[in-house]
């Protein structure tokens, strides 16, 4: 009598458990190899005309006086950051051009624009995630002489298939520009 008893409740207990139940993994078609972000820690880079933090395990290069690279090896992207100093009467004009060069590498693509104001520097984070080569775009300014203007640029776009599969990256990235431009300051 108990062996029955036994069986039937094995049964019930090996339906249930694959009764296809809601949180089960489903198997997708392509598959995205996770990548790991990058520790959020920072060093100062104040060899520049302003004083900014970047992620310390980013390699920094500088190929001229005003400019600094910012690559991520593994995320394979690069941060291009240009100074550009003038005085109070060009200011504006340094600044319109380079917000005519983010709004023509946007295109028709929605933007999210992110407002930063530190105590020197007005900041704003041009965040269009549909921009696969170039989804974060800054520009940075004292309004009084220096212009600081970046783009992030994925040096593979082209084999990207699917911005979820960049999205952490991109948060990522995202997450070092606004400590940067918090950090923004003189040198």
């Amino acid at each position: 009598m108990k062996l029955p008893l036994i069986c039937a409740i094995a049964m019930a207990a090996i339906c249930a458990a694959c009764s296809g139940a809601e949180d089960s993994a489903t198997p997708r078609r392509r598959a995205y190899q996770r990548i790991e972000a990058y520790a959020p820690d920072y060093i100062a880079v104040d060899s520049l005309p302003v004083r900014l933090l970047v992620n310390s395990s980013a390699i920094i290069s500088r190929p001229r006086r005003n400019w600094v690279n910012i690559s991520y090896p593994r995320y394979s992207a690069t941060i291009f950051i240009s100074i550009t100093e003038t005085d109070s009467l060009n200011v504006k004009d340094v600044i319109s051009n380079r917000i005519d060069r983010i709004t023509l590498n946007i295109g028709d693509i929605p933007v999210n624009v992110i407002d930063i104001d530190n105590k020197h520097f007005l900041s704003m984070l041009y965040d269009a995630p549909a921009a696969v080569a170039t989804p974060l775009q800054l520009i940075a300014t004292d309004g009084k002489s220096i212009v600081v203007s970046a783009s992030v640029f994925f040096n593979n776009a082209g084999h990207i298939t699917s911005l979820d599969s960049v999205a952490p990256i991109v948060e990522a990235i995202r997450h070092d520009l606004t400590t940067a431009l918090d950090s923004l300051d003189y040198r």
